[in-house]
């Protein structure tokens, strides 16, 4: 028999309980979660103890005992959350990468609370050249529809998410440089975008686009070039098209791809490098403001957030 026990303070533990789980050979594993400790899987336990404590039940944000679990999905090592990690740190978010693009194996999904997929030099379409992009569709599914957790896909992320879901994505309009994007009806009183200037002055960097929204998504935002700028699957699930979590190293870190370098220049000419760079640069504080905003209201979906009824604490 196996006993999972949570404390909250060392000197309420289970007390003379102690001596009767010895008695009987019963083990019991003891999660300190004052002293931060992380709360694992449940599923081995046949009992769950939870001992008293001085706090209060109400006292969340002095006690924020129940950390927040992201995972990650990249396909470039340079297109990764960028500006997000900073507020990771700042939030005691924990935060676990899969770099599909060297092999990392897909991990058990349940203990996430939050899925990030970023963007790539890759297309959808391109399962027999980048034969995990099958199973990391699959793995959006299972986490979007059967877990029902808060996902944001960005760039090749959202298309992910649009094409897992049913809906299409093909060759569009390229879209490079420092542009704008504008809400819809619907997009102006979206959670996940509430608080941001509309337009919304955003980083693009793409040639493929969501042509058609998976059933019963809704559309959030365009572009006069791109219509899906930025959709809702269900709830919680969106896909951005565009960038917000840049920072002052990003155009150098991604013109080093040669796919994006070809792009950028063909958008804006062989100096494209250098203009998007001061085009960047001089906005890098604003984008830094809105991916702190998007965050944010990204951070409130996640703890506002349940899995058929289950508390988030108890996901983990």
């Amino acid at each position: 028999m196996r006993f999972l026990v949570l404390q909250h303070v060392d000197v309420e533990h289970p007390g003379t309980f102690r001596e009767f789980f010895r008695e009987d050979g019963v083990r019991w594993d003891v999660v300190h979660l004052d002293r931060g400790d992380p709360l694992p899987d449940l599923a081995p336990y046949d009992c769950m103890l939870v001992m008293g404590g001085p706090q209060d039940v109400w006292e969340e944000d002095l006690y924020p005992m129940h950390t927040m679990r992201f995972l990650v999905l990249q396909h470039v090592d340079v297109e990764h959350p960028g500006t997000f990690r900073e507020f990771f740190r700042e939030d005691g978010v924990r935060w676990d990468v899969v770099h599909l693009d060297r092999g990392d194996p897909l991990p058990d999904l349940a203990p996430y609370d939050c899925m990030l997929v970023m963007g790539g030099p890759q297309d959808v379409w391109e399962e027999d050249l980048y034969p995990w992009l099958a199973p990391e569709k699959a793995a959006i599914r299972e986490f979007v529809v059967t877990l029902e957790r808060p996902f944001l896909g960005i760039c090749l992320g959202h298309q992910l998410l649009a094409d897992a879901l049913g809906g299409t994505v093909a060759p569009g309009v390229s879209e490079v440089g420092v542009m704008t994007v504008e809400r819809t009806s619907a997009g102006r009183s979206d959670p996940l975008l509430q608080g941001l200037p509309d337009p919304t002055t955003v980083l693009q960097w793409h040639g493929a686009e969501v042509t058609q929204l998976p059933d019963g998504a809704t559309l959030l935002a365009s572009s006069a070039d791109c219509r899906v700028q930025a959709f809702r699957a269900g709830p919680r699930a969106y896909g951005l098209q565009y960038h917000v979590e840049i920072g002052a190293a990003t155009v150098d870190e991604w013109a080093a791809i040669s796919a994006y370098a070809d792009s950028l220049r063909r958008a804006l000419g062989n100096d494209g490098p250098a203009r998007l760079r001061r085009e960047v640069g001089k906005r890098v504080e604003r984008f830094r403001e809105d991916a702190r905003r998007l965050y944010g209201n990204l951070r409130a979906l996640v703890a506002d957030s349940s899995c058929g009824g289950t508390p988030l604490a108890l996901r983990r």
